[in-house]
């Protein structure tokens, strides 16, 4: 029997071969390929979302720091007078009113976090230099342990807003290459990866808007308490990274501090380093004084060597009282002492300039 006279036989057998999955059909592969660009888009809206109520509840306060100290600097109409960088202990200490009334001038207070370092500081002064020319004065403040640190952090990174890829244009430019690159990105954009500490925060029900950093200034404002047990915890760790290391400055460090020499000497400002204010326990503590004393030296022969920077080697110290939750960072009053105790030195360091004898 011929098998033209069982057609319901032989379609069976057909339809068998493509229930298997053996003969793939445009319609299945057009599924797959709906399937993949809505599980895109899906994700694309998630984190869009996920986006927009960080910006409405922000929950990052070292995120903010950063973003608002760029703003701050590419919002500016013409270049101030004095342009204060630094890290999260210049930010606690430096009181711009007082600069401006001690030192006369306009005083733009830019200071980010530790963890972006010098190569942070150089951006924002190259930045500025470019869009609208040169400050009277650059006033860099960190904390001692500051200068050994390595590249910032990718989340860090993402947060200058500037389009992606500017880690590659800016001078200095970190070699981040591909890899480094792609975690900048998806910080940025993926906040389901890059922010899953702030999503799980706001999952949890503590929904609140964090106060962004201008809105507490170090001169007054809300007073923060002093919190002496977090101090003692800092205490510790920073006794054990400076009873254990070897002062070495990082090369981006060194990158940033001879870029922003380099910008002093091109366009004639002149650059004032200065150490950020600690607690007293920790500036008497052996182990901290043998580190410090490394780093004071490197920064002293490298402002000995260049006309156009000044080093103020002394560190000033306060009472436990005066510390909010770490070794570094001071509440309003004391910063009020620091801002004063700088600008005495600047203006003494000026005066010498102009009458050597």
């Amino acid at each position: 029997m011929s098998r033209s006279e069982h057609p319901a036989e032989a379609i069976s057998f057909r339809n068998a071969g493509k229930a298997l999955g053996e003969v793939p059909t445009q319609r299945s592969l057009w599924t797959i390929g709906a399937a993949a660009i809505g599980a895109i888009a899906i994700a694309a809206a998630v984190n869009l979302a996920a986006a927009e109520l960080l910006r409405a509840h922000p929950q990052n306060l070292g995120y903010l720091t950063v973003r608002d100290a760029w703003d701050r600097v590419l919002g500016l109409d013409e270049p101030p007078e004095w342009l204060v960088l630094g890290d999260s202990g210049c930010g606690h200490a430096v009181v711009p009113e007082l600069l401006e009334a001690d030192l006369g001038g306009s005083v733009v207070e830019a200071c980010t976090l530790g963890d972006m370092g010098l190569i942070d500081d150089a951006w924002m002064l190259g930045r500025l230099i470019e869009r609208r020319g040169p400050p009277g004065n650059v006033v860099i403040v960190h904390v001692y342990d500051v200068w050994q640190r390595a590249l910032p952090p990718p989340g860090l990174l993402a947060q200058v807003p500037m389009r992606p890829g500017y880690w590659l244009r800016l001078d200095p430019s970190l070699g981040l290459g591909a890899r480094g690159s792609l975690d900048v990105v998806a910080a940025r954009y993926l906040p389901l990866v890059g922010e899953r500490r702030s999503l799980k925060s706001l999952a949890r029900g503590t929904l609140s808007s964090t106060t962004r950093p201008q809105d507490i200034p170090a001169g007054g404002g809300q007073e923060p308490s002093t919190d002496t047990a977090a101090v003692i915890r800092d205490f510790r760790r920073h006794r054990e990274f400076a009873a254990s290391t070897a002062f070495a400055i990082s090369s981006v460090n060194l990158q940033g501090l001879n870029y922003i020499a380099e910008m002093a000497d091109a366009h004639g400002f002149h650059v004032y380093i200065a150490n950020a204010p600690l607690w007293d326990g920790l500036a008497a503590d052996s182990a901290f004084v043998r580190y410090n004393g490394s780093v004071q030296d490197l920064l002293r022969s490298f402002a000995g060597e260049r006309p156009a920077v000044t080093h103020r080697g002394r560190t000033d110290a306060f009472e436990l009282g005066a510390m909010t939750r770490t070794v570094d960072h001071v509440r309003p009053g004391p910063a009020a002492v620091y801002s004063r105790g700088i600008a005495e030195w600047i203006a003494l360091v000026r005066s010498e300039a102009e009458d050597p004898e």
